[in-house]
C-alpha cells in the first residue's frame, strides 16, 4: 500500500520521569528497527492529560542520536509563542544530528494568534531554513538582518498545521498556507472526513495528491479475533481503549463513549490483521497519505507496533 505508516507518542507529566523516558526511547528503537517511517512527540496541555516537555525539540534532539531511519516529528503548542528564529535554528540543528530526518507541526487551535500571524511565522520559518533571513531590532533599537545556523540538511523543513476540530476553515487555511495537515479529530463517517480532504486539496492548489500531506491519527492496537469490545475481558485492551477514550476526550472534546465509537470498531485501526488492512484500503482512497497509530503510555506498546509493522509491510 502506498500510506506511509507511523506512531505518535503523547509526553504526559505522568510517564515521562527517568522510567518514562526510558519507555520513550524504548519504543522509537523499536519502531526504528520495525522500519516505521515516522515518530511523532506531542505534547497535551490540558488540566487533565499535562505535558512534560512543551518543546517537542529537546526531547528530538536526544531521539535523533539513538535512531537511525525514522522520521522525528515534533508538535506543540508553545511553537506558536516562539520567535521563528529559535524554532528554525533548534530543528535545524536536529535535522544535522539526524541526518535530515525531521520534522514539525503547529498546534492551530491553541496559538493564540490570527491566521495572518500564523501565516507570517510559517513564511519566516521557511525563509529561514533556505537560509534566508528576517528583521530584528538590536539592543539599540536598530534592524537588523538574522540568519540562523547551522545549515540544515533538508532544503525545505517538513511543516504541519494539527487539525483539532473538524472545522473547514481549519482546512483551508492550511492549504492556503501550503502545509501539511495533522488530523486528529474522528469523523462521523468516511464521507465526511473525505470532503474535508477535498476542501484542503482544493485551498492547497492540486486535487491529485501529489502535493500537501494528510496524515491521520488513529486508535491502533492489533487483536487476535474480532470481539465486542464492551465485553472484552483483555485487561491491556481496557486499558488502552481507557486511555484513547480520556485522549479524545481531552485533546478534542469528543466523547467517543456516548457517541458509540468507543464500543465499535468505527474509524480506528483497533481490530485485527484483516480488518484493519481493509480500513487502510478505504482511507487510502479517500487521500489519507499517512496513518499516525496512538501509542498509551499506560501499555506496552508491542501490540501497537506489532499492528503498524504488518500494516507497512502489506
Amino acid at each position: 500500500m502506498s500510506s506511509r505508516i507511523g506512531t505518535f507518542y503523547p509526553l504526559l507529566k505522568n510517564y515521562t520521569d527517568v522510567n518514562g523516558y526510558d519507555n520513550v526511547i524504548k519504543t522509537v528503537q523499536k519502531a526504528d528497527s520495525n522500519e516505521l517511517d515516522f515518530f511523532w512527540t506531542v505534547d497535551i496541555e490540558t488540566d487533565a492529560m499535562n505535558s512534560s516537555n512543551g518543546n517537542p525539540s529537546v526531547i528530538n534532539s536526544a531521539l535523533s542520536m539513538i535512531t537511525s531511519k525514522i522520521g522525528l516529528r515534533g508538535e506543540s503548542s508553545i511553537i506558536g509563542n516562539q520567535d521563528p528564529l529559535r524554532i528554525t535554528e533548534e530543528w535545524s540543528v536536529i535535522d544535522n544530528t539526524s541526518k535530515g530526518r525531521v520534522g514539525l507541526s503547529i498546534d492551530s487551535c491553541t496559538i493564540d494568534e490570527a491566521e495572518k500571524r500564523i501565516e507570517e511565522k510559517i513564511k519566516a520559518i521557511r525563509t529561514l531554513w533556505q537560509g534566508g533571513s528576517v528583521v530584528r531590532k538590536n539592543g539599540a533599537e536598530i534592524d537588523v538582518e538574522l540568519k540562523t545556523f547551522p545549515k540544515p540538511i533538508q532544503k525545505e523543513l517538513p511543516l504541519w498545521i494539527s487539525i483539532k476540530e473538524n472545522n473547514e476553515v481549519m482546512y483551508k487555511m492550511a492549504g492556503a498556507m501550503k502545509a501539511n495537515i495533522l488530523v486528529y479529530c474522528l469523523e462521523e463517517t468516511l464521507q465526511g472526513l473525505a470532503e474535508k480532504i477535498n476542501t484542503y486539496r482544493k485551498a492547497y492548489g492540486n486535487q491529485d495528491h501529489t502535493q500537501g500531506i494528510v496524515s491521520l491519527i488513529l486508535p491502533a492496537y492489533l487483536i487476535a479475533k474480532e470481539e465486542k469490545l464492551k465485553a472484552t475481558k483483555n485487561a491491556e485492551l481496557i486499558t488502552y481503549l481507557d486511555y484513547v477514550k480520556s485522549f479524545y476526550k481531552t485533546v478534542c472534546n469528543i466523547d467517543l463513549e456516548k457517541e458509540k465509537k468507543y464500543l465499535t470498531y468505527v474509524n480506528s485501526l483497533v481490530g485485527t490483521k484483516k480488518s484493519s488492512s481493509d480500513f487502510l484500503k478505504q482511507i487510502s482512497l479517500i487521500g489519507v497519505n499517512e496513518i499516525v497509530g496512538i501509542l498509551s503510555p499506560e501499555v506496552s506498546p508491542n501490540k501497537t507496533l506489532e499492528l503498524l509493522s504488518f500494516l507497512k509491510k502489506k
